[in-house]
Parts: structure tokens; C-alpha cells; sequence
């Protein structure tokens, strides 16, 4: 799938940031960064956000632990 995203982030923006692996270990990586609006909720132990992608047709699920979880 290749698609553009509805709000678009700015390359300008891009910040390099440590990124922590699975095992514990930590790697620099660039972090996209800004400010848009996106769906966002909730549910036991969990945040999701939604990126919506051109005109609102496909989104991207973002699912993430609260507190300390892992991915």
C-alpha cells in the first residue's frame, strides 16, 4: 500500500530520536514529527490513535500500551 497521508508531515520536522528494541537495547532512528488531528480512544491497557490516509478512505491504526507495556 502506498498512499498519501491526509495531513501531510513536514520532512523539515524529521528529528532523530532513540528508538528502544525488543531486547532492551536502544538505536537512533528519525521520528517523524508534528502537530495534526487524529481519532484517537482507548481500551483496557491500550491508546489507539488513527492516521487518516488522502480523502479518509483507508486510516492507519496506531495501537499502544499505557504505562510500561511492551509492543
Amino acid at each position: 500500500f502506498k498512499g498519501d497521508w491526509t495531513e501531510q508531515f513536514d520532512p523539515g520536522e524529521t528529528r532523530t530520536g532513540s528508538f528502544t528494541t525488543v531486547d532492551g537495547g536502544t538505536v537512533d532512528v528519525d521520528m517523524m514529527r508534528g502537530e495534526l488531528e487524529v481519532g484517537i480512544g482507548g481500551a483496557d491497557g491500550v491508546v489507539i490513535g488513527e492516521l487518516r490516509y488522502g480523502g479518509a478512505a483507508y486510516v492507519m491504526d496506531v495501537v499502544l500500551p499505557t504505562g510500561d507495556g511492551t509492543v
